[in-house]
């Protein structure tokens, strides 16, 4: 990395994008090439997007950035990666359903990629502990409803047949998506691994389909996989744990607007998906 930075990207003009767990600095060297140097203050989130870039290149996808050097440093990291190009998807944009198609075409092949690790946890033991994590801390924090939700899902959970988790993006939303010239890129992986293929669609669920069920087609038009499409039972419990985290979150950290915008989400979906199982 070290070597890379001060070797032929020595110089570079840099403009930097600050995030919560890692910064973005943009490079262009003299003779008009780009990079991205992205520094991590996360140990385990450098880990996981080194993990997952490798393991992309070695399958050849052309979708996504490529390493160009990486570097492990005391409690985080750097990768300096290729230069993707194009506009984060919004506005009008995002009423062009060929983006859509091609996000559910990408996010397919991604869920049909074997594991570069072999992976034993079966899904629904894995979201068992996820509910268990979320009950310790919704004991803390929350009151007796979100603790009536998660009682819920695991009974709900229990007469869903088991799977296997799939490798996931972590994130998949326009946020992580970039467009150019007609063609869909993702980047930030720094939440990929082994999960539900439903994990990758709660987003999309929450932030993007209901005010569009346009979009939504159109995703599932281009999402074919070989294990069949999504299971909606899952991403239902899914949707719900992810809300009960977020509102533990808000409350542990006293932002009390954000666990009430994410409290009355929680009670949204739960009305929703306890009355259609009535």
């Amino acid at each position: 990395m070290e070597h890379e930075l001060q070797g032929s990207w020595r110089g570079a003009a840099t403009r930097p994008c600050p995030g919560a767990t890692h910064d973005v600095f943009c490079l262009m060297r003299a003779d008009g090439a780009c990079a991205v140097r992205k520094v991590f203050r996360n140990g385990r989130a450098f880990r996981r997007e080194r993990s997952a870039l490798e393991f992309l290149a070695s399958a050849q996808l052309s979708c996504c950035p490529r390493i160009l050097a990486s570097k492990a440093l005391a409690g985080g990291g750097e990768i300096l990666m290729s230069h993707v190009g194009g506009v984060v998807p919004s506005g009008k944009l995002l009423e062009h359903m060929d983006l859509w198609r091609q996000a559910g075409e990408a996010l397919a092949l991604l869920h049909d990629m074997p594991l570069p690790v072999a992976d034993h946890l079966e899904l629904r033991c894995a979201v068992e502990r996820r509910i268990l994590d979320a009950e310790k801390r919704a004991a803390l924090w929350c009151d007796q409803s979100e603790g009536r939700i998660l009682a819920w899902m695991k009974e709900r959970m229990a007469s869903l047949e088991p799977r296997m988790r799939v490798f996931c993006h972590g994130d998949w939303s326009p946020r992580n998506w970039l467009w150019r010239e007609n063609q869909l890129f993702f980047v930030d992986l720094e939440r990929s691994g082994p999960n539900a293929p439903e994990q990758d669609l709660v987003a999309l669920h929450l932030e993007c389909w209901q005010e569009d069920s346009r979009a939504r087609s159109a995703f599932l038009e281009g999402y074919r996989t070989s294990g069949g499409p999504f299971n909606q039972a899952w991403l239902e419990i899914l949707v719900l744990l992810h809300l009960v985290g977020s509102v533990n979150w808000g409350l542990s950290s006293q932002d009390t607007s954000w666990a009430g915008q994410s409290r009355a989400m929680l009670k949204r979906e739960f009305n929703r998906v306890s009355a259609s199982h009535l």
